[in-house]
């Protein structure tokens, strides 16, 4: 990995480092060579954000084959600084830091706008995954020409769709596929691209789930892959505070919790 490390570093003078705004530290070392962009929304997730940039750190894949976008939705605790001392010790991590949006849709659209890789794939600032994900990921979408992958997921402290992941599925059945409208999936870019899908920003509610059903609808062939413990969803911790102080911590009648945790149906 140090290795690895000093030849991201090497390739740093030939990155532009243009900022596309303030608070950004500018494109990752691998942003000409990425596979995937790993996108996390943050908004005051210590202690838990840790572990999830524990996790990426620890990837088995080639730090030149993806890069880490973290968009910091206006955070006050501890994880400004953290996220800033990931982005200074690894060269395929970029940090934004922007004005608090009060939802997630806007920091996950700043960062698929901020990469240029093949995939895009969305974490929670509170979960982690495992080791070997990214490369599977990308190997799986790149043997079957998948537009959508689902992987494997593993609830902590809370359920999960487990009959989805039971097994693998390389052109899975869209009525299947419904009951999974989270995130968390590899998303080809181009399928983005292509039908201009993003989230929707601003208080919409289940903005996730209208994004990934306009992706299942759009997508050539979605697929599930269930051969690893991919992704692992921990139960969500609730705050006092919310995305905005001032809030209520009810919107559209359901109960909001920060970290962009809110999920309304199983993942």
């Amino acid at each position: 990995m140090a290795g690895a490390r000093r030849k991201l570093k090497k390739l740093l003078p030939t990155v532009g480092q243009v900022r596309v705004r303030e608070g950004d530290s500018g494109p990752t070392a691998s942003a000409d060579t990425a596979r995937v962009s790993v996108v996390v929304p943050v908004f005051n997730a210590m202690p838990e954000l840790a572990r999830l940039l524990t996790s990426l750190a620890d990837q088995d894949l080639e730090p030149a084959l993806f890069e880490v976008i973290a968009v910091d939705d206006g955070s006050t605790d501890s994880g400004r600084s953290l996220l800033d001392r990931f982005a200074e010790e690894y060269p395929n991590w970029r940090v934004i830091h922007q004005r608090n949006s009060g939802w997630p849709g806007s920091p996950r659209n700043v960062g698929i706008e901020a990469g240029t890789s093949e995939y895009v794939f969305f974490c929670d600032a509170d979960d982690r995954l495992g080791n070997e994900a990214l490369r599977r990921m990308v190997d799986f979408a790149d043997r079957h020409q998948s537009d959508v992958l689902a992987p494997r997921m593993i609830g902590v402290g809370r359920s999960v769709q487990s009959t989805l992941y039971a097994q693998t599925s390389t052109d899975a059945r869209l009525r299947d596929m419904l009951a999974s409208l989270s995130p968390q999936k590899l998303f080809r870019r181009e399928l983005l691209d292509r039908h201009g899908i993003r989230f929707p920003e601003g208080k919409v509610r289940l903005e996730d789930g209208i994004m990934v059903t306009r992706c299942y609808l759009a997508s050539r062939r979605t697929a599930v892959t269930a051969d690893y413990d991919y992704y692992f969803l921990h139960a969500r911790r609730r705050r006092q505070h919310q995305l905005r102080a001032h809030e209520s911590d009810r919107v559209y009648g359901f109960r909001r919790e920060d970290r962009f945790a809110y999920r309304a149906r199983p993942p």
